[in-house]
């Protein structure tokens, strides 16, 4: 993942639109988000998609941030 991060950026010369260092766990967060916004932010659904046992990991958080 960090290597797809770095040729990304290198073909990108705007720093804004650069992505900087990737990790696996940023694609399980934006499949989270995804997945929220999919399910009307349904928190059964996304403990049982993403395997949490509880809603520690879960904080409530504004509907549009990721």
């Amino acid at each position: 993942m960090g290597e797809i991060g770095r040729l990304h950026d290198a073909q990108m010369p705007d720093p804004d639109r650069q992505l900087g260092t990737l990790r696996l766990h940023d694609a399980r967060h934006t499949f989270a988000f995804g997945l929220s916004q999919a399910s009307g932010h349904d928190r059964a659904e996304l403990e049982r998609r993403l395997g949490h046992a509880n809603d520690r990991y879960q904080p409530m958080r504004r509907p549009d941030s990721p």
